[in-house]
């Protein structure tokens, strides 16, 4: 009938610890380091803006979850030539 959806295996997992400096750093599945801050505008808690807030993560999740699901409809709809493009 269809393609079978291939799962992950292992369980989405995290660590997270924040830094000396107040960087928030998180290792997700034990394999890709990711970065938080905050922006200097804040009023209570304000960071460098030296690394994306988890605000920003949180838009890039739902637009690269978007866009992957997107792409994979296209695909099966046959469709090679598209370009998908996202604001948030």
């Amino acid at each position: 009938m269809g393609e079978k959806i291939k799962r992950h295996k292992e369980p989405r997992t995290g660590h997270f610890e924040k830094d000396a400096d107040g960087i928030l750093t998180g290792t997700v599945r034990d394999t890709h380091e990711i970065k938080f801050d905050e922006p200097t505008d804040l009023p209570v808690g304000a960071g460098d803006d030296e690394y994306p807030s988890p605000v920003d993560y949180m838009f890039a999740s739902l637009v690269g979850c978007q866009i992957s699901v997107l792409n994979q409809a296209l695909k099966k709809a046959r469709v090679d030539d598209f370009q998908i493009t996202a604001d948030a």
